[in-house]
């Protein structure tokens, strides 16, 4: 039987800003041009909760659908949106969730953003694959619109050359002394 649960990240001293309607555009007064991480996630339109996603492994009460990152926050969340609308764009979940007719489970109307500004793409890519191994291991799974777990070499190679042991005493990506940025003023 599945477990029916939100995860509880270690990585929670990043806070996420969000959750903001995705297709209505409620974000792009928030996030700015610099690295982001963020998490895409389904809600139900009648509850206005997060939509729960059975897993193999139990069930994600947060309903994430994709975890990502940028060194452009803006400019990915709009190839996000195009590409979801069908038009042709670099972004691989968008594309993925318009081919694969992701939108009959999860209509673009009830998709939320979430996301945590960060100093460098390098942060970014980190916490990506933090999130990403974090929920692996929690769910057993990856979420839907996801096809990679996220740069693992080049993350530990930056955190080594920041003079930072890459993983903790558990083995989890040791991610403590960095910190989220302040959003630049939107322009």
């Amino acid at each position: 039987m599945n477990e029916y649960h939100a995860m509880r990240s270690r990585y929670r001293h990043f806070r996420f800003e969000g959750p903001y309607n995705f297709l209505r555009g409620e974000w792009r007064d928030v996030v700015d041009d610099g690295a982001i991480t963020y998490r895409m996630t389904a809600w139900d339109g009648e509850t206005g909760k997060p939509r729960a996603i059975i897993r193999a492994g139990s069930t994600d009460a947060k309903g994430i659908l994709d975890i990502g990152e940028s060194k452009n926050g803006r400019r990915r969340l709009e190839e996000f949106v195009a590409a979801i609308d069908g038009k042709p764009r670099s972004h691989r979940a968008g594309w993925d969730y318009y081919n694969y007719g992701f939108s009959k489970a999860f209509p673009p109307k009830d998709l939320r953003i979430e996301f945590v500004h960060l100093e460098s793409k390098e942060l970014a890519q980190a916490l990506e694959r933090a999130l990403l191994e974090e929920y692996r291991w929690h769910y057993k799974d990856r979420p839907p619109l996801n096809a990679s777990l996220g740069h693992w070499r080049p993350v530990e190679a930056w955190l080594e050359s920041k003079g930072h042991k890459p993983r903790d005493e558990q083995g989890w990506l040791d991610l403590s002394r960095f910190r989220a940025r302040l959003r630049s003023p939107a322009t």
